[in-house]
């Protein structure tokens, strides 16, 4: 009945295809693609906020302190009604981010939900330059090194070397660092590089990963 969109037609068509012959890889757009690139930099435009979908809602899993979010008084347990006037429930998450990042100084509006109070609220809240660090790392007792590894990102080895120094200089008195306990949970991965550099810093010697084609041959 109405003229097609060519290029949502050739879209589509390509992340059918893909999603049929290899359940491992996924079609990305313009737009998915500027998401991930801004995830693996660590520095994107946005209001500083991580949710994720509980019970059909997008809800608040933490702000980033300091961040726009943060200072407006967004909170863990949040509930998104709407965002930039699409309703939000059963919104799925990567688009949510989408509707949410942008250029820095540009503004976003939303509808919440508050979970102290149950308040629903309208917000207008201006993007800034977010910045994510890789890495969360602590000393715990019996001098064993507690470092989270939140993704892969291009600065996740940077980051991680650092802390072991810093662990290591905070426990030189004690006898230096005991132990190191790596912390994946919810990690969603990253760039294959950063992974096998981790890896490397904790492996003498042996392969770390390769990759094979079709037919088992061997890709660099």
């Amino acid at each position: 009945v109405e003229t097609p969109d060519q290029d949502r037609l050739v879209q589509g068509a390509i992340r059918g295809m893909i999603a049929e012959l290899d359940p491992h890889s996924s079609f990305m757009d313009a737009q998915s693609y500027g998401v991930l690139s801004a995830d693996t930099e660590g520095r994107f435009g946005g209001i500083g906020v991580e949710i994720d979908a509980k019970d059909g809602w997008l809800t608040v899993l933490s702000t980033f302190e300091g961040g726009p979010a943060y200072r407006a008084g967004i909170r863990p347990g949040d509930r998104f009604i709407s965002i930039e006037g699409q309703a939000a429930q059963d919104m799925p998450i990567d688009e949510a981010v989408r509707r949410m990042r942008g250029e820095p100084g540009t503004s976003t509006r939303f509808r919440l939900r508050k979970a102290t109070s149950e308040r629903v609220i309208d917000m207008t809240v201006r993007r800034e330059i977010i910045r994510v660090h890789a890495v969360e790392a602590r000393v715990l007792p019996d001098q064993v090194a507690y470092v989270k590894l939140k993704a892969f990102q291009q600065t996740t080895t940077e980051e991680l070397r650092k802390a072991l120094d810093e662990a290591a200089a905070a426990t030189k008195a004690r006898g230096g660092i005991q132990g190191v306990l790596l912390d994946l949970r919810n990690n969603p991965g990253g760039l294959l590089a950063q992974g096998i550099q981790v890896a490397d810093e904790f492996l003498s010697l042996g392969t770390i990963v390769t990759t094979r084609g079709r037919r088992g041959r061997l890709m660099q």
